[in-house]
């Protein structure tokens, strides 16, 4: 990595701090999307992704006001159709949290709610550095409005007292206004877009944490399907899938029903990633059987030794939605995003060839 600062920038994100024994789904309020961590051991973020549907380019910030073992950062992965994807990050001098609104400053990156439902997020960055990439500048504004009711998740039980919260502030969504890096702007309007918020008590290098699946996709029929599972060192994965729409939250499956397999590896600079992944979960009345294939993937580094990334991809998504009375929808090329913790533990667990 080479820069072990920007680790608590991205995507995952956090909610609510009383025990359970397994992640459990309620609606979101504001204040569940206002900074929630304290401590030099808490980790915490807001997250933002965009994918333009003319050029299929897609854009995402994180802005992360607490890391365990790290400074305040932004990290800023760009994913272009044609190649050159990058991560760059930003220092956070100065980085600030309402705990009652979301209203988040980190250096010169703010994200700030302007209206309910309704975020603008604003990069600016003339010298970032490179974690993936070369350097470029950086800029953003963007207004996203939410499109699916919020919902707060966890927590999701670590061991020893760690523990990872997570809200997601718009799992359906739509992003207006633009975003550039280097010379190359982009225009989105009423663009695919998520918003979510991680925090806890958590490292993303090193402690309980032994990896995670998360996933964002876009589907037909205004619905959006919401994965966020982590995997502690020893004992069952904890977590949720949530299939959202616009009228309004449509099931649920926690980490036992749901069933995440990866295929095959590649590369986003030096670390591995599978480029496929399927899902299938029983979501209520709902029933998903999906395959994510990956078009782009930037990795997000996070430790001293260059071992560990967060590799983020951009995907498409095949597969059908099953609905109530057997009714099927079928997906096809829907966008997406999803993620893979590479660790030395996930590679070894899931049989990744070496670094």
């Amino acid at each position: 990595m080479r820069t072990p600062a920007i680790a608590a920038v991205l995507l995952f994100s956090g909610a609510i701090a009383t025990a359970g024994a397994a992640a459990g789904v309620r609606p979101a309020s504001t204040a569940d999307n206002a900074e929630r961590s304290r401590g030099a051991q808490s980790t915490e973020w807001w997250f933002t992704g965009v994918i333009d549907p003319v050029s299929g380019e897609a854009f995402a910030a994180s802005l992360g006001t607490r890391m365990a073992g790290g400074p305040p950062a932004t990290a800023v992965l760009s994913l272009p159709p044609a190649g050159g994807e990058r991560t760059l990050g930003l220092l956070g001098l100065g980085a600030t949290a309402s705990r009652s609104t979301v209203d988040v400053r980190v250096g010169t990156s703010t994200l700030r709610e302007v209206a309910p439902g309704t975020w603008r997020l604003r990069v600016r960055g003339a010298t970032p550095f490179a974690l993936h990439g070369a350097s470029l500048p950086v800029s953003a504004d963007l207004v996203v409005r939410r499109r699916a009711p919020a919902f707060v998740a966890g927590p999701m039980r670590l061991g020893r007292g760690q523990f990872v919260g997570w809200t997601v502030g718009a799992p359906l969504a739509s992003a207006t206004g633009t975003f550039t890096v280097g010379t190359r702007t982009v225009k989105v309007t009423n663009a695919p877009a998520y918003a979510d918020h991680n925090w806890g008590r958590f490292s993303l290098s090193g402690g309980r944490l032994a990896g995670w699946d998360w996933s964002q996709v876009f589907l037909p029929g205004d619905r959006a399907l919401t994965i966020g599972m982590v995997k502690p060192l020893a004992g069952p994965a904890d977590g949720v899938a949530v299939l959202s729409a616009t009228s309004g939250r449509l099931g649920t499956a926690r980490a036992a029903t749901t069933r995440i397999a990866y295929e095959g590896w590649t590369r986003a600079g030096t670390f591995v990633y599978p480029p496929t992944m399927r899902v299938r979960a029983m979501l209520g009345a709902w029933r998903a059987d999906l395959t994510y294939r990956a078009r782009r993937a930037t990795p997000l580094p996070f430790d001293r030794a260059g071992t560990s990334a967060l590799v983020e991809v951009l995907a498409r998504v095949d597969g059908t939605l099953t609905g109530p009375g057997g009714r099927v929808v079928a997906v096809k090329d829907a966008p997406a995003f999803y993620e893979y913790q590479s660790t030395p533990i996930s590679r070894q667990r899931d049989g990744a060839p070496a670094q």
